[in-house]
């Protein structure tokens, strides 16, 4: 028998709860999804410059990925000199870390309070040791969406962080380069090696001139 002091859900509400916690779901996920992947591009970027690139690790799990990173933008760090607002960024994402398996891999079952908000359940079967580890988590439809709006920023902020990081960095490679380049430069003007200049005559003035791929015809 119905509980009369306890309102019918109809078909309706059903589908709207369910399509409500997808799309939370799914939200929270591409925050995730986003700082992952601004993560490894900024392990990739740093691992291609000169010198403190060969010792930045690109490993397969994501959460190795946020502990290279964290290690490498932390003092003592190749890169701990430029990353301590980076830092700062990635360890305030990392504290929802724990939620990312949940969301992805739990499976959920859903449920309407007296107020026609919506409750999830979830569970997730994981293994540790060759042992079972069974955890619930539920998410109350008022709770989950200020977390969910709190992962999402959190995740901007880092983004917005990280690509900073790199814009500095790739500009840093570029300023080297072209430095580089015209400290090579110099000096093969003002020292070039004798293999490279013919002497034309005898004035001081002739004798460091380069003759590059000249027609022998001209």
């Amino acid at each position: 028998m119905n509980d009369p002091k306890c309102p019918q859900t109809d078909q309706a509400d059903w589908k709207a709860a369910i399509a409500a916690v997808n799309a939370w779901r799914g939200l929270a996920l591409q925050s995730f999804a986003s700082a992952e992947q601004s993560v490894s591009e900024t392990l990739l970027l740093l691992s291609d410059l000169p010198e403190r690139g060969t010792r930045i690790a690109l490993r397969h799990l994501v959460g190795q990925r946020f502990q290279d990173l964290e290690d490498d933008l932390s003092t003592g760090g190749p890169f701990g000199d430029e990353g301590a607002v980076a830092l700062a960024a990635v360890t305030a994402f990392r504290r929802h870390e724990h939620l990312r398996t949940v969301l992805a891999h739990g499976v959920a079952k859903i449920a309407l309070d007296r107020q026609g908000r919506w409750v999830v359940v979830m569970r997730v079967l994981t293994f540790r040791g060759r042992q079972a580890e069974r955890a619930v988590r539920v998410f109350e439809q008022i709770e989950a969406e200020a977390l969910c709006e709190e992962i999402r920023l959190t995740a901007q902020r880092l983004c917005s962080t990280l690509s900073n990081l790199r814009s500095v960095l790739r500009q840093s490679l570029s300023t080297g380069l072209t430095s580089r380049l015209r400290n090579s430069a110099s000096r093969d003007l003002i020292d070039p090696s004798p293999a490279s200049v013919t002497t034309l005559g005898s004035h001081p003035a002739r004798r460091h001139v380069r003759l590059v791929n000249c027609d022998p015809d001209y």
